[in-house]
This record gives structure tokens, C-alpha cells and sequence, in this order.
């Protein structure tokens, strides 16, 4: 049916009547828009469900056919040198260092070494306000000299009593004095002796005391015990040092830079590696790649426990002509215990692997704690191979006896490509 527009008639009205005819048709046909618009929807998606599922399991079923292809990492049998290491930490430090103190108290006059300075043996470093110290001399001197005093005051004492006693003995010879005086005379002389003994003894007391004193003034200077650089410095002039109850630390010495030790911590389960005179080689942070030659001078018995660790301290000498350490420095050290020249060796990878597999399993159960390594005879078969080790630096290990050669590639790992 046609809509024809009367002349009455606005465009407008036209297009209203033509969406109610075209609600009428599909109201006639039984079809709504909507309705057909989701039941299209709803086919679309299905279809696409099931094409899913169909896909899925087609691939499901292509990998459940696909072979799996087993390969295996190899390592080749060499001949070469082993150095077996003890490695450890320790510290570097100068072979004799000294601490340089007082041994007297007072105010510190003068200090005339500083940081990194060379002295020499007898050298002045450090001197202490000798003021108090010298008037203890003076006093010990007077005291001195009143002891002596004393001793020629009880001498003539002495000569008195003696005199007095041959006038007596000489008139009781004659009758004129009793016993008594005679006796009385004779206590006098033992007396004056006694006192003639105390005096001089008082003088030897005085004679040691200037000697202290004298010799207290002389540590007010004090001067270098060795030849060696000044690695500390702690004190400065006009400071108060009390060396009455604890010396007082001044100043560190160093012998000589240039010939320096390392201290290191040698664990015990590792001490029975190392010996005297065994080279070392050792790495600090400061020059990192570089190695640096030392040797075993010292073993020491005394233990170390820290945190239930046990460890002894062994002690190793170094070249430092360089001065290119300096003490304080963290070192690590590889002992070297053992070294083996132009042996065979398997990696020990190949000592560690174990192949999968019920097969390889009653293998393994026939070796029994033998050690073994394994080899591909056919691709994806394996085949043990008995021998007998040696050495090992962490990384290869040294076969003593086995059928095995240079070249022969022995299995590390397994790969499962598909």
C-alpha cells in the first residue's frame, strides 16, 4: 500500500504513518525487531562455542601424539692442573706495631710528630710539662741530703758512746764506778751503732727516691722504641695525660709498611689443610681484580669461638714494597693446600647428575655407592661409567683411575624438547 501525501498533508505527518505501517506488517508477520536481533545473537554465539571446543580438542589430541625428544648437556673429559684452596678472611697489619704511652702525668708541652711521619729510634715525639717532675727532684735531693746528715750526726754519736765506754771500762778496772755504769756505757754504744745502721739506711731511702724522681723527669721526653711511621696520633698539645692508674696511648708506630702480615680466621674444618710455607693469594676492595702473592708463616693453637663457630688464627707474610696496602684492610684469602699437575678431570656436574627413570634407577641401585659418571651410547640411552676421584677445586674433580679419556662427553644435564 502507497502513502500519497495530500496536499494537506505535511511531510512530517508522512513519516509518522510510514513507521505505524511498518510496525503493522511486522506485527502481521509475527517477527518483533528485537526478538530476531537476539535470537540471530544467541546462534552467532553458540557457534563460536562449539568451534572452540572442537579446536581444543583437536589440539589436545595432536599433542598427546606428539613424540618427546630427550637431549642431554655434555662436558668433555680433560687433562689439567687442580689447585685445592682454604679460603678465609682476615685483616692486613703491620708486622710489629707499638703503642707509644706515659708513663708520668701532666700537661703536654709539645708533640712533634704527626700522621704518616717516619721517625727513628731514639727520635723525641712527644714531650710532657716537666715543672712538677723537677721540683721532685729538688725534694728528693734535700731529703737526700738530710739523710746524709743524719748518718754523720749517728757516726759522731757512735765515737761518743765508744769514748765514753773505755773511760769506764777503765775506771772499773780500778774499782771506782760500779757494773752498773759499766753496763749503762755499754748500752750507749750498742745504741749509737743502731743509729749509726737506721741513718744510713734512711740515706739509701732517699738516694732510691731521687733516682725516681730522676727518673720520672727523664720519661717527660718521650722518644721512639723503634723505626717505623706514625699510623696514629692522639694527643695534642696543652692536653692533661694521666699515667698513673693506665698509660696513656699517645701515638701508634709502625715498624715497617713495606714488609706487613695478614691475620686470617682458618675454620676447623678446614685446618687440617693448611701448613706452614703453603703459598696464598689474597684480594682487597681497594684494587679489586687484582691478586696479591703471600705465604703461611704461622699457625696458631689458640682457639677462636664466635657464635659456636671455632676457628685459629694463621698468620701470612706479604711483600708491600709498593705501599699499596694498608693496615686495617679486609683481605680474602685462597690457601692453596694441594695442586695436582696434567691429571684427568670430569667436571662435577657430571659427578652430580643422576638420570631419570625406572631404568636408570635399578642402574644406580647396582652401582651402589660407587661414583660414577654417565655417557649417551645411543640417543636417549645412558650408560654408567665406575671411577675413582681424587681432589676436587669446586669445579672439576681428579679421576685416579676409570675407563675414561680426554674428549669423552659425559652428561651434566637432561633437556625435554617436544
Amino acid at each position: 500500500m502507497a502513502l500519497v501525501a495530500s496536499p494537506t498533508e505535511s511531510a512530517a505527518d508522512l513519516a509518522t504513518h510510514r513507521v505505524s505501517a511498518d510496525a503493522d506488517v511486522a506485527r502481521t508477520l509475527g517477527v518483533a525487531k528485537g526478538g530476531a536481533a537476539k535470537r540471530w545473537i544467541g546462534r552467532i554465539v553458540g557457534g563460536l562455542i562449539v568451534f572452540a571446543l572442537v579446536g581444543g580438542l583437536a589440539v589436545l589430541i595432536r599433542n598427546a601424539t606428539k613424540p618427546t625428544i630427550t637431549r642431554y648437556e655434555t662436558s668433555q673429559v680433560r687433562r689439567g692442573d687442580i689447585s685445592v684452596v682454604v679460603t678465609a678472611t682476615g685483616t692486613v697489619q703491620a708486622v710489629n706495631t707499638v703503642q707509644v704511652g706515659t708513663e708520668v702525668s701532666g700537661r703536654v708541652a709539645a708533640v712533634h710528630v704527626d700522621f704518616n711521619e717516619a721517625v727513628t729510634l731514639g727520635q723525641i715525639l712527644v714531650e710532657i710539662d716537666p715543672e712538677q717532675l723537677e721540683a721532685r727532684v729538688r725534694e728528693a735531693r734535700a731529703q737526700g741530703s738530710v739523710a746524709r746528715a743524719a748518718v754523720q750526726q749517728a757516726a759522731a754519736a757512735l765515737t761518743d758512746a765508744q769514748t765514753t765506754l773505755t773511760r769506764v771500762e777503765q775506771l772499773r778496772s780500778r774499782q771506782i764506778v760500779s757494773q752498773a755504769d759499766l753496763d749503762t756505757a755499754r748500752a750507749a754504744v750498742a745504741r749509737a751503732e743502731a743509729g749509726v745502721a737506721s741513718s744510713r739506711a734512711q740515706s739509701q731511702v732517699a738516694a732510691a727516691g731521687l733516682a725516681n724522681a730522676t727518673t720520672q723527669l727523664g720519661k717527660s721526653v718521650i722518644r721512639s722504641p723503634i723505626n717505623g711511621v706514625v699510623l696514629a696520633r692522639n694527643v695534642e698539645p696543652g692536653q692533661t695525660v694521666n699515667g698513673q692508674f693506665q698509660t696513656a696511648q699517645l701515638l701508634t708506630l709502625a715498624e715497617d709498611l713495606t714488609r706487613m702480615e695478614l691475620r686470617v680466621d682458618i675454620d676447623e674444618a678446614d685446618i687440617g689443610r693448611v701448613r706452614e710455607s703453603q703459598l696464598a693469594t689474597f684480594t682487597v676492595s681497594a684494587y679489586p681484580g687484582r691478586h696479591f702473592d703471600s705465604r703461611v708463616v704461622e699457625l696458631r693453637n689458640a682457639p677462636r669461638t664466635v657464635q659456636n663457630v671455632v676457628t685459629y688464627e694463621a698468620v701470612l707474610a706479604f711483600d708491600n714494597r709498593e705501599r699499596l696496602l694498608r693496615p686495617g684492610m679486609t683481605a680474602t684469602v685462597s690457601v692453596i693446600s694441594d695442586r695436582r699437575a696434567d691429571v684427568l678431570t670430569v667436571p662435577n656436574a657430571a659427578l652430580r647428575f643422576i638420570p631419570p627413570g625406572p631404568e636408570a634407577e635399578e642402574q644406580r641401585k647396582r652401582l651402589g655407592q660407587t661414583r660414577h659418571v654417565w655417557i649417551e651410547r645411543a640417543p636417549g640411552k645412558l650408560a654408567p661409567i665406575a671411577l675413582v676421584t681424587g681432589v676436587t677445586d669446586g669445579r672439576v674433580t681428579e679421576v685416579l683411575s676409570g675407563s675414561l679419556r680426554p674428549g669423552m662427553a659425559l652428561v651434566i644435564d637432561e633437556k625435554r624438547e617436544e
